[in-house]
C-alpha cells in the first residue's frame, strides 16, 4: 500500500486535506492521478490540513493533522471510496 499526502486540498472542507491509498505494488513516482486512489481519507474541518503525516503498520493507518490531530483506522479489511476522518476508530490529542 501507497499513500500519498494533499493537506492542502479542498475536497471536503476547504484546506480539509486528504491522505490517499492506492493498494498494490505501487510507487509514489508511478502516482500521476489522485482520482484513481482506492481510498481516500478526508479532513473533517476547515483547516485539518489532514495527511500532514500519514503511516501505515501492520493494518493500522494513522494520519496527522497540522492542529495536532491523529485518526487511527484499525482492522483487516481494506478502506474504499471517500471517507471523513471523523469516521475512524480512534481520535486523540497530539498536544
Amino acid at each position: 500500500m501507497t499513500t500519498r499526502s494533499v493537506f492542502r486540498t479542498d475536497r471536503a472542507y476547504m484546506d480539509a486535506g486528504a491522505a490517499c491509498l492506492f493498494y498494490g505494488a505501487v510507487s509514489r513516482a508511478d502516482i500521476t492521478d489522485l482520482g484513481g486512489a482506492d481510498a481516500v481519507l478526508e479532513g473533517e474541518h476547515v483547516g485539518d490540513r489532514a495527511g500532514s503525516s500519514v503511516s501505515i503498520r501492520q493494518r493500522t493507518i494513522t494520519t496527522d493533522t497540522c492542529d495536532g490531530t491523529r485518526y487511527v483506522q484499525f482492522g483487516d479489511d481494506l478502506l474504499h471510496g471517500e471517507l471523513s476522518l471523523g469516521d475512524v476508530h480512534r481520535k486523540t490529542s497530539l498536544e
